[in-house]
């Protein structure tokens, strides 16, 4: 086998030589168990927030999730998107470099998160609240969760989806139970969120430590060098990839921030509300694509395959659209979507563009010969002018200010794809004027 063939790269080519039903197969055998993997966390969040919304208040709701954004946004210095390499590494039989991106994926998380306290010290000792003290356990958590979040990159690479569906499964349904079983106990949701993280936190240690950790280790052990790992080529590639969707990863927490910031809990739980019913579904089926992600290494996905994807979903937003807006004016039990209506029709309505982004993008930094600094000048420009769309935004009401900051979703989307089409196409021009063959890849889009 050649050193640069990936592992099961040929399981769509095998499918495609003995017809649809083959890919068909490989979809239902795979698909639904990725699904189920990787929509749970959006399905826990959206529970909760369902909960607290006809339970309490939108403001408990707000208070939710400017916790979890705190969180996320925590979590995005961890070199997240390490995870694209760990994919195409495992799938090219390179087993060392998952180790090597766990290390990194620890001293960025354990920099940020000594930055984070020695910021917070200083403020204390001058009077300021900077960062807030409540936010320290958040930044610490995040330290410890997301590097051993790596195991999940490697169930993807190896195809072993069912491992990846029951390990999310065991780790979500526990954090939903702690969660549920704090407010019984009457604590605030602020103290449920922590009890929440901290369950997941220690899920991860105990799991890490007892499955992929020992791999880790022994590689770990062979040769600790920092430094040398930090210039490896699955590290740089990691911390592009990282740098490129740190921008257009934080929008999606920044909005509400600045809603809860400016017009307060409620009008951000309002907001959370709206949002995340928009993005429900499509945070369900998004999953889907994970199986085919190893096939992108060696190759893009076709413009008419986007195309596809592009009516089928948009059609899809259309239809969804129609029957939640029915369902707010005429069922009595959904008046509590009235104030928050066309936050969701405009989530549902990007469904299309949203979905081509996902699966554009993520081939793009999976696939073994693209330019990732494509990704990083595409989300740079698309993540500022998103940016100013929101500081408008706060010059407005708080209506006007959700409907503005919903509609980041399908700019972001749409411009980031156009870019980047922009940047491979003129990179392919280079290469004709050159005079080198262009690659196979680059040619498919």
């Amino acid at each position: 086998m050649s050193k640069n063939k990936v592992v099961g790269a040929d399981v769509l080519e095998n499918g495609e030589k003995r017809g649809k039903a083959g890919v068909l197969r490989f979809f239902l055998r795979n698909g639904p168990l990725a699904i189920a993997a990787s929509s749970l966390p959006g399905f826990v969040n959206y529970f909760i927030i369902l909960y607290l919304t006809y339970r309490s208040s939108a403001a408990e709701v707000g208070d939710y999730r400017i916790l979890m954004s705190f969180f996320a946004l925590a979590g995005l210095v961890s070199v997240q998107e390490s995870s694209k390499v760990v994919i195409r590494s495992t799938a090219m039989n390179d087993r060392d470099s998952y180790a090597t991106i766990f290390l990194i994926r620890l001293v960025f998380s354990s920099a940020a998160l000594v930055a984070t306290l020695l910021v917070w010290a200083l403020s204390d000792a001058i009077g300021w609240d900077f960062p807030p003290a409540g936010l320290i356990p958040i930044v610490l958590m995040s330290a410890l969760f997301y590097p051993l979040d790596i195991f999940n990159s490697y169930f993807q690479a190896k195809r072993q989806f069912m491992t990846m569906s029951l390990v999310a499964l065991a780790k979500y349904l526990m954090a939903l139970v702690v969660f549920m079983v704090a407010l019984w106990l009457g604590a605030s949701a602020f103290q449920a969120t922590l009890w929440q993280i901290a369950s997941m936190v220690l899920f991860h240690l105990v799991f890490f430590a007892n499955w992929i950790g020992r791999d880790v280790w022994e590689s770990l052990r062979a040769s600790f060098d920092v430094i040398g790992r930090l210039k490896s080529k699955p590290s740089r590639e990691s911390i592009v990839l990282s740098i490129a969707n740190l921008l257009p990863s934080s929008l999606e927490h920044v909005d509400k921030i600045v809603i809860g910031s400016v017009f307060g809990l409620e009008a951000l739980g309002l907001y959370t509300l709206g949002f995340s019913t928009g993005r429900f579904i499509y945070n369900a089926l998004k999953p889907a694509l994970y199986i085919y992600y190893a096939q992108f290494v060696e190759k893009m996905p076709t413009v008419r395959m986007l195309w596809a994807v592009m009516v089928v979903f948009t059609l899809f937003g259309l239809a969804l659209t129609g029957a939640f807006l029915w369902s707010v004016d005429n069922l009595a039990f959904m008046h509590k979507f009235q104030g928050t209506k066309l936050v969701t029709a405009i989530m549902f309505l990007s469904y299309g563009v949203a979905m081509v982004d996902a699966i554009y993008l993520q081939a793009y930094a999976i696939n073994k010969d693209t330019n990732s600094n494509h990704l990083l000048v595409s989300n740079t420009i698309s993540g500022f002018g998103c940016l100013l769309l929101f500081a408008a935004a706060s010059q407005t009401t708080a209506y006007t200010a959700m409907i503005i900051c919903s509609m980041h979703y399908p700019i972001r989307h749409g411009a980031t794809v156009m870019i980047v089409s922009a940047l491979r196409r003129r990179e392919e021009s280079r290469r004709l004027v050159d005079g080198s063959k262009p690659s196979a890849e680059l040619s498919a889009t």
